[in-house]
């Protein structure tokens, strides 16, 4: 009787557990900005085109370095998206100081250890209880013994249990910013097609005066200044109509305007050929 019931209620066997409580690595959610990268290194193209052509030295050109970023500032005209505060994340569990765990040996044969509830038992009834197992086994357990080998295994629950409450908040804070992170998307989405709405009736707005069309009105008044000033030569060199009374000799007034309006019309044709003969050379504007 007695080897099995220390038998039952040794924990010599039970492996010596250590609670461990050391707080989680810290979410990659709640840790700090990156930097921002570095800036570009300057092309030497632009500086090459400029000296290709002498004729853009007194345009100014736009410098293509880029600024250095300054993180937290930003030149767009729209409200930047919510930043997660820094005080809604949570403060990891700190670890409670370890106290020191002495075991209790179980009870050896030289011991003759007996459970305060079987010492004034008759020996008939410790008879039945010889033969039943789970009383045997229910008895170990009012040892000191076993309730020391519990103490590691109740230690590593509770650690777990903090554990799991850390990760309870990061998952609902996890949450929260992806719902956050969700609305913002679709507010992209929507000013992006407001944006591309916007974009394309400026376009159509714009296209009248875009160089394409600009070029082709160019052409067109030249044709028709052309067709202008050779009907009004032609209709002074037909002649007078029946009812003149110069007989088909115009009067030196009509000499003299008719020579004004073909002065002006040559002067506006000539002028009309020397835009198309620079936009065609790139001179536009008087910039090559």
């Amino acid at each position: 009787m007695s080897e099995s019931f220390y038998t039952s209620s040794s924990a010599s066997n039970l492996p010596n557990v250590t609670a461990t409580s050391t707080p989680p690595p810290s979410s990659p959610i709640t840790g700090s900005a990156p930097p921002p990268p570095p800036p570009k290194p300057v092309s030497h193209l632009n500086s090459q085109a400029q000296s290709a052509n002498v004729s853009r030295t007194g345009t100014p050109t736009l410098s293509s370095t880029p600024t250095n970023a300054v993180p937290g500032i930003t030149n767009s005209p729209r409200p930047q998206p919510p930043v997660p505060n820094a005080q809604q994340t949570f403060a990891p569990v700190p670890p409670q100081p370890q106290q020191r765990y002495d075991p209790i040996p179980p009870p050896s044969l030289s011991d003759r250890w007996i459970p305060s509830q079987l010492q004034d038992k008759p020996i008939n009834e410790l008879h039945t209880l010889v033969n039943n197992a789970s009383l045997l086994a229910s008895i170990a357990s009012t040892h000191p013994s076993y309730t020391s080998s519990l103490k590691p295994l109740q230690d590593a629950i509770h650690a777990n249990l903090q554990l799991v409450q850390q990760v309870s908040q990061a998952e609902s804070q996890l949450r929260q910013l992806r719902d956050e992170t969700g609305q913002l998307l679709l507010s992209h989405a929507s000013l992006q097609t407001q944006w591309r709405r916007k974009q394309t009736e400026m376009d159509d707005a714009l296209s009248p005066w875009g160089p394409r069309q600009m070029y082709q009105r160019l052409v067109s008044s030249i044709g028709e200044q052309e067709a202008l000033l050779r009907a009004t030569q032609e209709s002074f060199l037909e002649g007078s109509t029946s009812d003149d009374t110069s007989h088909g000799k115009a009067s030196e007034k009509e000499i003299n305007d008719w020579v004004r309006r073909i002065r002006e019309g040559a002067t506006t044709l000539e002028k009309r050929r020397e835009m198309r003969a620079r936009w065609d050379e790139g001179r536009v504007g008087g910039w090559r």
